[in-house]
């Protein structure tokens, strides 16, 4: 599977420790690549791009808190960023809310933390039912 990685420059480390260590994903990198300071706008923007172009089927985002790359993410129809800070709400963003964006707030987890949230989610399966009417409500507004 392959998935989009983007942080901006206080994400750095993490993203690359997740890259280094979930090996099972083909990664494609939109930056930043220092830890030079970067808008994390831009990089939402670029993996929302590359999302609705389908060259890949999911994201990870990371910023300092994770607050602003999801409303970045979440401003584009058909996106569903989910900021999680341990296994049960990354989990429970596939099962409940069918996130193809995942979050992480790289100042207030540490790159550990991020790496089992990332496994978490990419094991969930989506419920359905209740959740997916949920869902197609949200893609309606």
């Amino acid at each position: 599977m392959k998935i989009i990685i983007g942080t901006d420059h206080r994400g750095y480390d993490h993203k690359e420790h997740i890259k280094k260590t979930v090996q099972s994903v083909l990664w494609l990198d939109i930056g930043c690549f220092s830890q030079k300071p970067v808008d994390y706008p831009a990089i939402a923007n670029k993996a929302i791009t590359l999302l609705h172009k389908k060259e890949a089927q999911k994201a990870i985002l990371l910023c300092g808190s994770g607050i602003g790359m999801s409303i970045a993410a979440n401003r584009h129809k058909g996106m569903f960023a989910a900021l999680v800070w341990n296994t049960l709400v990354a989990k429970q963003a596939k099962q409940h809310e069918n996130a193809n964006i995942l979050i992480l707030p790289a100042s207030y987890i540490s790159m550990e933390q991020s790496v089992e949230c990332i496994i978490t989610w990419l094991d969930a399966q989506f419920l359905n039912g209740q959740y997916a009417i949920r869902c197609n409500m949200i893609d309606g507004i």
